[in-house]
């Protein structure tokens, strides 16, 4: 039973933090919700790849949204990183498995970043997709002058989804087309002269802010902790501040005390992802020397797997003992 005062409490902003927002905080207070947003009535999602690590995964579990992914959602079964001029294979991970054994689910003003991307969709033929070898998971290939990667999916609605725009395909794919001009590695050429709907998108984030509120106004989400793509967690860590500071509005007042311990509970941690994803988006796409380039390539080769396991395992501890501090789940668990 919630301990606070029903009051209003006015959410801007309807991406991933926000409806969040809304779902926890009906879920554990009396408060009345109004939930809106800037964007055009008649805007079309846009579409791209979002992925659900575990500690994501927990955030909805707390709304009771956990189902939506493990029943609807496609396994990760590996991360690849390859050269796409020589199709060297730098490293193959297996995922699918660590997050079966480990987690038991089953088949789920901002500073520009240097980088931007065209995200696209693609259909590939079975045949086409055989003679690739294109496998279920996350391919990554690397270039000088830009890199390629992409998602390996099926359509869970079984057909094409409204995924926005696509009046610029054409240009669009034709300069990506010119970006991988040489390349050994077929995936990328194959894969972009299948689009049929795609849209240019700047990547941003923000240096970490010292504080996330002032007054009654509190960020949330990317409002506190906006992040390039490259860590993975930009989505999770919008998730956990939403239901953190849900939990948290259960049982306080609204204060300056109390936002400023939800901004305490996960600051350390966004602000090391936000540094840590800006360096990856450095390393993996923007290095223009061949020098650089070929330290990248060993790296990867040597520690890129172990890397990649020990900081999804750090995310998920990270974040459960943050869970715990507000009572989110059992310090048991």
């Amino acid at each position: 039973m919630s301990k606070a005062t029903p009051i209003t409490i006015l959410i801007v902003g309807n991406g991933v933090a926000g409806p969040i927002l809304a779902m926890a905080l009906k879920k554990v207070t009396p408060h009345k919700i109004i939930l809106v947003d800037a964007g055009p009535e008649e805007a079309l999602p846009i579409g791209a790849a979002l992925g659900i690590t575990p500690n994501g995964l927990r955030a909805l579990r707390f709304i009771d949204a956990e189902h939506l992914i493990v029943d609807k959602g496609g396994k990760l079964g590996y991360v690849a990183f390859r050269r796409g001029d020589t199709n060297t294979t730098l490293i193959e991970q297996p995922v699918g498995d660590l997050f079966t054994e480990k987690y038991g689910f089953a088949d789920i003003k901002p500073d520009f970043a240097n980088a931007s991307v065209i995200v696209a969709l693609s259909k590939l033929t079975k045949e086409e997709e055989e003679e690739l070898n294109l496998k279920r998971g996350f391919n990554v290939h690397l270039g000088s002058e830009a890199s390629f990667a992409g998602f390996h999916t099926a359509d869970p609605a079984g057909g094409e989804a409204p995924w926005g725009d696509d009046h610029s395909i054409e240009h669009l794919t034709k300069l990506a087309q010119s970006k991988i001009e040489g390349w050994q590695n077929q995936i990328p050429s194959k894969v972009i002269s299948k689009t049929f709907r795609c849209v240019p998108t700047p990547l941003y984030d923000r240096q970490p802010l010292a504080t996330w509120h002032k007054g009654r106004v509190v960020l949330c989400g990317d409002a506190a902790h906006p992040t390039t793509p490259a860590g993975g967690q930009g989505s999770q860590m919008a998730a956990e501040s939403a239901v953190i500071l849900a939990r948290l509005l259960a049982e306080n007042e609204p204060s300056d005390e109390l936002f400023r311990r939800y901004a305490s509970i996960p600051h350390s941690r966004t602000d090391w992802v936000t540094k840590t994803s800006r360096r990856s988006v450095v390393m993996l796409f923007v290095l223009t020397t061949s020098m650089w380039q070929v330290i990248r390539n060993i790296a990867i080769s040597l520690f890129g797997g172990y890397v990649f396991k020990t900081i999804l395992i750090f995310y998920d501890t990270y974040s459960l003992n943050e869970y715990k501090s507000v009572g989110i789940v059992s310090k048991k668990e």
